[in-house]
């Protein structure tokens, strides 16, 4: 479903930032969105995983009052995407939609990618090491472990969250 709370940014009413809330038939917010893609105004997408009843909350950051248009639309989920196309996407298509050049590595002498994960903690570098067999089980990839120094890719818990950084070159 496709749900949007429009008000006085889009001139669909006078509430000035809608707020829109969805809950379960006991009352539990299920989600929540405030300010959809850089607007004021609020959207919500929701695939409903069982039948019943569910509960829509107009509502407004700061000023709770107004008048407001709200829709509600069935959506299809997309196509699964083939395995070339997530690939794609992954080399190319992320980075072209961000108006930055594709990343990838040249696998064309080995197919080797080494990996520096002695920045995880002992439960991290685990995670990091199964995802790596995942990896080369469907990929011809090999991740091989660099003790110290230079990797191609290098993990580490420095900070809080999850961020990712690239320099490209050639």
């Amino acid at each position: 479903y496709q749900i949007d709370l429009t008000g006085a940014p889009s001139g669909n009413g006078t509430l000035s930032d809608p707020l829109l809330r969805l809950h379960s038939s006991s009352g539990s917010e299920i989600a929540s969105n405030d300010d959809a893609g850089g607007s004021l105004e609020s959207l919500l997408t929701y695939t409903a995983t069982t039948s019943g009843t569910y509960y829509l909350v107009a509502d407004a950051f700061g000023a709770h009052t107004g008048t407001y248009t709200l829709s509600v639309a069935t959506t299809q989920p997309p196509e699964p995407a083939t395995l070339d196309e997530m690939a794609d996407f992954l080399t190319d298509g992320y980075w072209q939609g961000t108006f930055r050049s594709g990343r990838s590595f040249d696998t064309s002498a080995d197919n080797q990618i080494s990996v520096n994960i002695t920045g995880l903690t002992a439960a991290g570098q685990q995670l990091a090491r199964w995802a790596f067999e995942a990896w080369e089980r469907v990929a011809n990839l090999e991740f091989v472990e660099t003790g110290t120094g230079f990797a191609d890719i290098t993990f580490d818990d420095a900070a809080s969250g999850a961020y990712a950084q690239s320099v490209t070159s050639g």
